[in-house]
């Protein structure tokens, strides 16, 4: 998985193919498919391989709010690590592994802070949504202008525009998460912190 995610950090997802891989970690095709299925199994692997790197564990004294805040900015991080890893984190569905055992976890990590657990799940849901729908604006955001649009629809947007460029930006990282914090508090009757 990490010769795989390393192939895809580099050249995109497009440039891991099963023959790809074996040629980097030295093994025949056969002695790969002896280890996953198929792509889609190597796929869910990588998956798997960056959801490990978001920090959500509970420490002596944690609130909801530092282990929620800690785990979120893991994830922001291993997005910013791995984007194109990322693009397959975003895709994959919710409520199958790899992504649904992760949730599990973190449900089960909330939970030791003293909330319960139909409450962990809706802060998860609540932030997972946030979180992954601003690393996905903010990856467009950094794209490469299309050639596609006009430049009349381009001057239109003018000031608009230029307003909207920090849109996934550290500001508004930092005032979702400060947002998400407040409401869960108010919404869910979750302690102050």
């Amino acid at each position: 998985m990490t010769a795989a995610l390393a192939i895809i950090d580099a050249e995109g997802l497009d440039a891991l193919t099963m023959r790809r891989l074996a040629g980097e970690i030295a093994c025949g095709l056969t002695t790969l498919y002896s280890h996953v299925w198929d792509r889609g199994d190597l796929l869910n692997g990588v998956v798997a391989r960056v959801l490990a790197e978001i920090d959500f564990r509970y420490i002596e004294g944690d609130t909801w709010a530092d282990v929620l805040l800690r785990a979120s900015n893991a994830y922001r991080s291993m997005a910013q690590r791995h984007p194109h890893a990322f693009a397959l984190v975003a895709a994959s569905p919710v409520d199958r592994p790899p992504v649904i055992d992760h949730l599990f976890r973190a449900t089960e990590v909330l939970v030791k802070t003293g909330i319960s657990t139909e409450s962990a799940f809706e802060l998860l849901a609540v932030n997972d949504a946030f979180a992954t729908g601003l690393f996905v604006t903010d990856a467009a955001t950094k794209a490469p202008a299309s050639s596609a649009s006009p430049r009349d629809v381009q001057t239109a947007l003018g000031e608009t525009q230029m307003r909207f460029r920090d849109y996934a930006g550290d500001r508004i990282w930092e005032q979702g998460m400060k947002m998400i914090i407040a409401g869960a508090q108010l919404t869910l009757g979750l302690p102050p912190v």
